[in-house]
């Protein structure tokens, strides 16, 4: 049976695009997938026959809506459990795992929610930075919390994404169509889940993009303020009061069996308080969690165990209230009862990870791994904390400290104990951009490979040359770098594959002229296919697999190498037992000077320029319409180098061609899905910092 259904409500053609875009590329495990194309958009239907063959398809003549289209997606599933999501939101790396995560960690949720920016209650959160490196404090805060967890239980969700189980969908009833179009069908639904003894929960390793969709009946401004209020008559008609009222005021019973006893005056007894203390916890109350915590430690009674997590807990909500001071005091308190344990030493380095700072976190995670673990049957071990977790946060202190040797090492220890862990492969694909090929004995940041595995696909014999073969997109180059680039390339290439992207001026006689003497195989697109940039790179790809490469050098028309690559680059390939060779890159804003801010720092990083073509791998490429790199996404699951010859790039070197692409980026990216809004406009900054090119 199939574990997950996914059922994708449509609505927006260009919405659900980039939905749909996010889905296969964040989305590892196998699924089902399901879409409603509601209303029977014909262009929804043909994009996804395209790009997605082996989906579900579910149109209708006329709107159903949220309630009514969820229903008749769920209908057709055979999922074990079914997301449901709406088209205006793209998901992120690991969503699916964090949610079904938290679905089974809680064996009585009827229904999982992510975090969201955008959105109201408890799920709205602001939007995190697009590069995670490792777990970051308030994961490893969630995970050393006892009786806490990456998620928090809540008493309504909202309808944009849900994961549900389908026997418990099934017993519910599913939505209530009587609330049409949308609006008050997830309260109805969360309701009848509560009133039924379910839990619901917020997955709060889990983050996904929410865009406010465009106006369904742009004809009728109105129509959503008069669906609420019509929605809501509605439920006041089935229920007989307000539903988001009666959800804010549920409570787990534990709660209001404390609360009655405090409020009619009865005397909490130690295990009591404890009790109480833990109920207000896991009720996100920290101050008054804090206050009840304290009042059992005023009390003799419990065991030095009950005492050691207690004031771990007591850290916690601290930490919550952002009382830093009063958190680690209350770690280093526990302390006095026994040795320092592996759990609070970690906690310890989660509040200076807190504070940014990652000397004094790194500290702290260093004394966990060298702490001998307690044998006493009484003592409360959390094992992660005494094998993976505090190597995987010195992982990410070294990472912030720009120590990235460190943060390489202690990330292959986390993953002795967590091999497949996703934040280990996480950290190896980012360190991979960061290394310096030159501080360490090895510049291949893939796992050490059999000699069977180390043997290298499409290897030149004995005696026989090396092979480079360019591979370059041009589009009207014309007065431009293209003539001045490809005259330095000639001096170390054997061919090229151009492709022309409908120039209109002498593009095409400028590669023919510099290039003369040299095979090329050029190929002139009538119409720019640039707008989908997926497209137009996967065609540069296949025309470029048709010479039958060796070595393949993907430059763009305004980028060449500082003038010794041309001398080292031959003996770099003969030397090397490597598939992909990685090189900084420097963006130059003026001929002789580049950009370095919080915008522009491309030359930090390595990236990817050069590849050993290999015919037996299965490359995948990232499936987005902008910024989809130049080579399938996947080439670093093979052994990989980092060079420290550097790439200069002059894209950005002339005012007019700065302006050209600010407008293209808006024009084609105006949200900035794809890319970040802050650097779409440093591009026009009038005053940038620049740094002089020194050879």
């Amino acid at each position: 049976m199939t574990t997950i259904s996914i059922v994708l409500l449509s609505q927006h053609f260009q919405l659900f695009k980039q939905c749909l875009a996010s889905i296969q590329l964040h989305t590892a495990d196998s699924y089902e997938l399901i879409v409603i194309n509601d209303g029977g958009a014909p262009e929804i239907s043909e994009w996804l026959e395209q790009h997605a063959p082996d989906a579900i398809l579910l149109s209708t003549a006329q709107l159903l809506g949220v309630a009514a289209g969820y229903n008749l997606g769920a209908s057709h599933s055979r999922g074990e459990s079914i997301v449901f999501i709406r088209d205006h939101v793209t998901v992120t790396k690991h969503w699916l795992e964090a949610l079904t995560d938290c679905m089974q960690a809680n064996p009585k949720a009827a229904m999982v929610g992510p975090l969201s920016n955008k959105v109201s209650g408890l799920q709205n959160s602001p939007i995190p930075s697009r590069e995670t490196l490792s777990m970051d404090a308030a994961s490893a805060q969630d995970l050393l919390s006892f009786g806490y967890s990456s998620a928090r239980r809540a008493t309504r969700l909202l309808s944009f994404l849900l994961l549900m189980r389908k026997d418990t969908f099934d017993s519910l009833g599913g939505f209530d169509e009587r609330f049409a179009l949308e609006t008050y069908e997830d309260d109805d639904l969360c309701y009848r889940a509560l009133q039924a003894g379910y839990t619901l929960h917020i997955a709060y390793d889990c983050f996904v993009h929410y865009t406010y969709p465009p106006q369904l009946f742009p004809e009728d401004p109105d129509w959503y303020q008069r669906q609420i209020v019509m929605n809501r008559m509605k439920a006041l008609n089935k229920w007989g009061f307000d539903l988001a009222e009666a959800q804010y005021a549920i409570k787990t019973p534990g709660l209001v069996m404390f609360e009655h006893m405090v409020e009619s005056g009865e005397a909490l007894t130690p295990h009591d308080l404890y009790r109480f203390a833990n109920e207000l916890a896991d009720d996100w109350q920290w101050e008054r969690a804090a206050e009840y915590y304290e009042r059992f430690l005023g009390h003799e009674e419990g065991g030095i165990e009950d005492r050691i997590a207690i004031y771990g807990r007591l850290a916690d909500c601290y930490s919550h209230l952002n009382r830093m001071h009063d958190a680690k005091n209350k770690v280093l308190q526990s302390f006095s009862y026994a040795l320092p344990r592996a759990e609070n030493c970690c906690r310890l380095g989660m509040l200076y990870m807190k504070e940014h700072d990652f000397t004094s976190a790194a500290w702290w995670y260093k004394i966990a791994t060298e702490l001998t673990k307690p044998v006493e049957p009484k003592v409360i071990v959390r094992q992660e904390c005494w094998n993976w977790l505090p190597y995987l946060q010195l992982c990410a202190c070294y990472i912030q400290l720009g120590q990235y040797q460190l943060a390489y090492r202690y990330n292959e220890i986390a993953a002795a104990f967590i091999p497949d862990h996703n934040r280990v492969r996480a950290n190896r694909a980012y360190l991979a951009n960061h290394l310096d090929p030159t501080s360490s004995n090895t510049n291949t940041v893939t796992p050490a490979q059999t000699d069977a595995e180390q043997q290298i696909p499409n290897q030149p014999q004995v005696g026989q040359k090396t092979r480079i073969t360019l591979s370059m997109i041009v589009k009207n180059e014309s007065g431009r770098y293209l003539k001045q680039a490809l005259e330095r390339h000639r001096l170390y290439i054997d061919d090229a594959v151009i492709i022309d992207d409908g120039s209109t001026d002498d593009t095409i006689d400028i590669c023919l002229q510099a290039l003369d003497g040299i095979p090329v195989k050029l190929i002139r697109n009538e119409v720019s296919k640039f707008s989908n940039e997926i497209t137009l790179r996967k065609q540069q790809w296949e025309e470029t697999l048709s010479v039958n490469p060796q070595w393949i050098l993907n430059l763009d028309a305004d980028e060449w190498f500082e003038d010794r690559f041309t001398t080292e680059i031959r003996q770099l390939l003969d030397q090397s037992n490597t598939h992909v060779i990685s090189f900084r890159l420097y963006d130059f804003w003026t001929n002789s000077a580049y950009r370095e801010d919080s915008n522009w720092q491309a030359h930090l990083f390595y990236r990817p320029f050069l590849l050993r073509y290999n015919p037996d791998f299965p490359y995948v490429w990232k499936e987005t319409p902008q910024h989809c790199g130049r080579f399938p996404e996947n080439i670093y699951q093979q052994p990989n180098e980092l060079s420290n010859l550097r790439l200069k790039h002059f894209g950005w070197a002339n005012v007019a061609d700065r302006l050209q692409k600010f407008n293209r980026y808006t024009l084609l990216d105006p949200d900035a899905v794809y890319g970040l809004k802050e650097q779409y406009l440093s591009i026009i900054d009038s005053n940038p910092h620049l740094i002089e090119w020194v050879d």
